[in-house]
């Protein structure tokens, strides 16, 4: 008997994962969307452009403002 509720408790397991799997992928892809690069990125590599993208719109931000106050 264990083991049918094993199985089933392993089943719920594996289809929260593939859930959560799919979300997240999802979600990389609509972030790959508005960066500015063409091709296929790993997720590593969509999240490093991703860091580099808003550090970069951040600093432009912060040069319109010192041009603006000048």
């Amino acid at each position: 008997m264990e083991d049918v509720h094993g199985n089933t408790r392993r089943s719920r397991a594996n289809e929260r994962e593939r859930t959560r799997t799919h979300e997240l992928n999802k979600a990389l892809e609509a972030l790959r969307e508005v960066l500015p690069v063409e091709g296929k990125l790993t997720k590593l590599e969509t999240l490093c452009v991703a860091i580099n993208y808003i550090i970069a719109l951040q600093l432009a931000i912060n040069q319109q403002d010192r041009e603006v106050e000048d």
